[in-house]
C-alpha cells in the first residue's frame, strides 16, 4: 500500500500511476466546498465518485496495471487531501473525520476564504447600536458564520442576533481573511442605528460593562446572499456596540 498526496484543481486531473487494484480515499478538503473526487481507471475504463472515506476495488475480473486519474467533481474549489493505492484493504474510517475538521478550517485559510471581522458603533440618543455582516445580493457566496462576540464599553449589556433584509449604513474596513487582512470577500461589516428593534432574536448574549461575551456555533449559522445578521444591543438605547463575526465563504 502506498500514500499518494493529492492536490486537484477544479476541471483537472492528478494522475497516479499504480498497478494496485484498490484506491482508498484516505482524506480530503476543498475549503469548505463538495470534497467529492471522481476515480477513473485508465486500463480497465471503470470510474466512480468517492467521498473522503471511502474506497474502490477493481473487479478480479477487470485489468489492473495503469493509472488512477483523480479528477474533481464539484469543480468548485482546490482539493487537498491523501490516497491509498494498493491490494489490500483499510476498513476504519473514524480517522478521516477528525482529519478533515482539521484540515478544512486550516485548508480554508490557506485558500483565502475564511474571513473575520469587527464593527463598532458609537452612543446616539434614543438610538440603539447595531454591527451586521451582509452579503450583498447576487454575491454567488453564501456565508457560512462559525462564531459571533459583542461587548460595550458603557454599561452592562444584552444583544441580539437578528436576521435582516436591509444593509446598515455605514460599511466599517476592520475585516479580511484569516490568512493576509488585507484580503476581502464577498462578505461586508456594517454599522448603524435604529430607533426599534424588532423582537426576532435568533440568538442573544449578554455581558458586563467592557466585558466581551463570545459564542462558537456547533453548526455554521448560513447567510444567504440578500441577507445580513446583526447583533444589536438592545437593554438600552445610547449604547455603544463592539462586535465581531467569524466566517468563511463558499459557493451558493
Amino acid at each position: 500500500m502506498q500514500i499518494y498526496d493529492i492536490t486537484v484543481a477544479p476541471n483537472r486531473v492528478q494522475e497516479v500511476a499504480s498497478s494496485g487494484r484498490y484506491l482508498y480515499y484516505y482524506n480530503g478538503s476543498a475549503g469548505g466546498a463538495d470534497a467529492s473526487i471522481t476515480v477513473k481507471h485508465d486500463m480497465s475504463g471503470t470510474a466512480i465518485v468517492l467521498k473522503p472515506g471511502q474506497a474502490f476495488r477493481l473487479d478480479e475480473k477487470e485489468r489492473g496495471g495503469g493509472r488512477w486519474l483523480i479528477g474533481n467533481y464539484a469543480n468548485a474549489a482546490p482539493i487537498l487531501g491523501r490516497v491509498v493505492v494498493g491490494n489490500g484493504r483499510i476498513d476504519d474510517n473514524t480517522i478521516t473525520g477528525s482529519v478533515e475538521v482539521i484540515d478544512g478550517g486550516k485548508n480554508r485559510t490557506m485558500a483565502g476564504t475564511a474571513y473575520i471581522g469587527t464593527g463598532y458603533q458609537a452612543a446616539v440618543a434614543a438610538m440603539y447600536s447595531g454591527v451586521q455582516l451582509w452579503n450583498p445580493a447576487g454575491s454567488g457566496k453564501n456565508l457560512m458564520v462559525g462564531g459571533i462576540s459583542a461587548a460595550c464599553t458603557v454599561s452592562a449589556w444584552t444583544a441580539w442576533l437578528i436576521r435582516e433584509g436591509a444593509k446598515l449604513a455605514s460599511n466599517v474596513a476592520t475585516f479580511g481573511a484569516k490568512k493576509d487582512g488585507s484580503q476581502t470577500g464577498v462578505g461586508v461589516v456594517a454599522v448603524g442605528t435604529i430607533g426599534a428593534v424588532a423582537a426576532n432574536a435568533v440568538f442573544s448574549l449578554s455581558g458586563a460593562q467592557q466585558q466581551a461575551n463570545s459564542y462558537k456555533f456547533t453548526e455554521p449559522m448560513v447567510v444567504r446572499p440578500g441577507e445580513g445578521i446583526t447583533l444589536w444591543v438592545v437593554n438600552a438605547v445610547n449604547l455603544t456596540n463592539q462586535s465581531s463575526f467569524e466566517w468563511f465563504e463558499e459557493a451558493a
